[in-house]
């Protein structure tokens, strides 16, 4: 489905269904598979959420646990810098940063920050990454490729999405308390030439 190769192998498929009372497929499911993408926390089994009045829906999926999806959007954000710089192949991340906006101002109780900045650095190191402090999550080139395409990526399924500029200056905060406000993600005092 992809127009071009991804740098990682990771395959994407467009699944498209048509219900009885529609006259052509209408709904489209995106799944991606990635081959190569280390899973370092046991997944989760959870309760599948829906909002279909009258259904007797009840099954489980699994879920990555949140400290998992948090450290590989993180991750992500830095790859994504590092191809903006090099014109190289890119998706908008836009709801990256949404994401992790949501998590982390709905769900700050549910996850273990140390966890986080643990799995992260190993993560990063898979894929040859690494951050000086939490403003590397918002460089020049990442904010206003976000901000280019935050209606684009969002506005057609976000109700009431929020203005891009609150969600940064509030995910801005949100994350340098992540990682212990002044504290460097290993842990011990702010190094600017240190890289984790």
């Amino acid at each position: 489905m992809e127009r071009d190769p991804h740098p990682h192998g990771q395959e994407a498929f467009i699944i498209r269904t048509q219900f009885p009372w529609h006259s052509e497929p209408l709904c489209r499911v995106k799944i991606e598979i990635s081959h190569d993408e280390p899973v370092l926390i046991k997944p989760e089994r959870r309760a599948l959420i829906h909002k279909y009045d009258g259904e007797n829906l009840r099954s489980e999926v699994t879920c990555y646990c949140l400290e998992e999806i948090i450290a590989e959007k993180l991750r992500t954000l830095l790859q994504t810098h590092e191809k903006l710089i090099t014109r190289g192949w890119n998706r908008p991340r836009s709801r990256d940063y949404y994401d992790l906006w949501q998590i982390l101002t709905r769900f700050g109780e549910a996850f273990k920050p140390g966890k986080v900045v643990e799995i992260l650095g190993i993560k990063n190191a898979h894929r040859n990454v690494s951050f000086r402090s939490p403003d590397d999550f918002f460089s020049k080139e990442l904010v206003s490729e976000a901000f280019r395409n935050w209606e684009n990526s969002l506005g057609s399924f976000v109700f009431d999405l929020p203005e891009f500029d609150q969600v940064i200056m509030e995910l801005k905060h949100l994350v340098k308390m992540l990682f212990g406000g002044s504290q460097g993600a290993a842990g011990g005092k702010n190094n600017r030439q240190k890289r984790y």
